[in-house]
């Protein structure tokens, strides 16, 4: 017979495993900062980005104008209670490669965003560096993911990569994006965004497998720290031969064609994800262990309490 304290010893082992819970399925948004967000349901979201804050080649921040900082402002009040965190530089931003090209740079722009994080309550901050196309830049970059991370973390703030394997995805080491808590990955753009692009959906469901293959054979392989990211947005070509489309919001395309279906992703030479799809991605993620989604961008959708929502479809996906 064992003593009486083995045994409740090993029950209180068992009751610990027994009521463990699995850290929650993150969905995450984008809320830019051109737009004034009334119509984001926070709701449903448990991480928020607002993009983009920009830097000065010395290292300082570049402040938010008038009409930013009251974006800001509104962000920050309505995503109250939830992950808040400030993404830095977006696509075609010129600031991030000046400011990274000195160690004096990076050290300061650092700071100020530690700073900045702390001033405005937030939770951390979102690298989003893209289009790197060489070896300088690709090597700034590391540099300034691993300042970033010191000082971030010294604080007890989290770093968030966002990367899309094309536009120059060979550029980023897996060793760069392992300073950063997660990675996110921008699934979308793969089609109709540049001049001879052929025609098809620029966010396919075998466009999700294809990227995270990518960075799982570049080295990074830790499923749980992936979020998968999602478009609210889509493109309209001007044939079927493909070339540069025009970036069309999904609320507009719904506006544009409301008898569609939620399975429909293409029509009259506009390409998109539907609910259904975005309820397959959503899904997918889940049940293969990543940790979460991510949303570009939140004022693109329908009201979630409307069937065709894409948030509601996600919602929908992370309860299955």
């Amino acid at each position: 017979m064992r003593p009486i304290y083995t045994i409740a010893f090993l029950l209180l082992i068992g009751c610990t495993k027994s009521t463990a819970q699995p850290e929650s399925f993150m969905v995450g948004g984008y809320v830019p900062s051109w737009t004034n967000g009334s119509t984001i349901d926070y709701s449903k979201l448990t991480h928020v980005f607002f993009a983009f804050l920009k830097a000065k080649s010395d290292g300082s921040l570049l402040p938010f104008g008038p009409q930013e900082q009251a974006a800001f402002d509104k962000f920050k009040t309505r995503a109250a209670g939830k992950q808040r965190f400030i993404s830095l530089g977006g696509g075609g931003d010129e600031t991030l490669p000046a400011m990274a090209a000195t160690e004096e740079g990076r050290t300061r722009f650092a700071a100020a965003c530690v700073q900045f994080c702390i001033d405005n309550e937030l939770q951390g901050a979102d690298m989003d560096w893209e289009m790197i196309r060489d070896n300088t830049n690709a090597a700034n970059f590391e540099a300034l993911m691993k300042v970033m991370s010191e000082q971030l973390h010294a604080k007890k703030l989290q770093l968030v990569a966002t990367v899309a394997h094309g536009w120059g995805g060979e550029y980023y080491s897996a060793k760069s994006l392992k300073y950063a808590d997660w990675i996110q990955l921008m699934v979308y753009d793969q089609a109709g965004s540049w001049a001879d692009s052929p025609y098809g959906n620029h966010a396919t469901f075998q466009h999700v497998i294809d990227a995270v293959d990518f960075w799982k054979r570049k080295g990074y392989t830790k499923t749980a720290n992936m979020v998968i990211g999602l478009p609210f947005y889509g493109y309209k070509f001007k044939s079927a031969t493909g070339g540069l489309g025009e970036q069309v919001g999904y609320n507009t395309i719904v506006n544009w064609f409301p008898f569609l279906t939620n399975e429909t992703n293409e029509h009259n030479l506009v390409v998109f994800n539907g609910p259904a799809l975005i309820k397959e991605k959503t899904v997918y993620a889940k049940r293969k262990g990543f940790k979460g989604v991510m949303i570009w961008e939140m004022t693109q959708d329908v009201p979630s309490d409307q069937p065709k929502s894409l948030l509601k479809a996600i919602e929908e996906g992370v309860k299955e």
